[in-house]
């Protein structure tokens, strides 16, 4: 039997297709395993203002539409439910804190991080939660 090659540091990539596939029979369009760049724009005492940029390597990510606050700003940037699938076994220790790091940027620029652990392998039924949570989590956001 030949072992599963893990995709990046997320978990196999046929565990990940799978929960694709699960997303996309239902109708969710999410992007798949893309990078993202998320800016946010601030106020340096320094050098006035400045933009603050990341990139974002999360394991699916869709576009939501402006709150109706954001949209009284004309530097609104867009904002986007991202999902990731942490493997307990890779998430740990200096991972875990880049995480949280990257799940503040997240919020502070006004999108959504969603963080699946998971131990050993993605299970048929543990991705079917995992769908019906996203597919609430997105209905939620879009309706504010």
């Amino acid at each position: 039997m030949i072992a599963t090659q893990t995709w990046d540091r997320f978990g196999s990539k046929a565990e990940i297709e799978g929960l694709f596939r699960e997303l996309q029979r239902r109708n969710l369009h999410f992007l798949y395993q893309r990078t993202t760049e998320l800016w946010m724009p601030c106020v340096d005492g320094c050098y006035g203002h400045c933009c603050i940029v990341k990139n974002i390597h999360s394991d699916f990510h869709t576009p939501l539409p402006l709150s109706q606050e954001d949209k009284q700003y004309p530097l609104a940037g867009l904002r986007f439910l991202f999902v990731f699938l942490d493997n307990t076994e890779t998430h740990k220790g200096k991972q875990a804190d880049q995480d949280f790091e990257t799940d503040q940027f997240i919020k502070d620029q006004g999108s959504i991080s969603l963080r699946y652990p998971y131990s050993g392998e993605l299970s048929e039924s543990h991705a079917r939660e995992i769908v019906d949570e996203i597919q609430r989590k997105l209905q939620e956001a879009l309706l504010t």
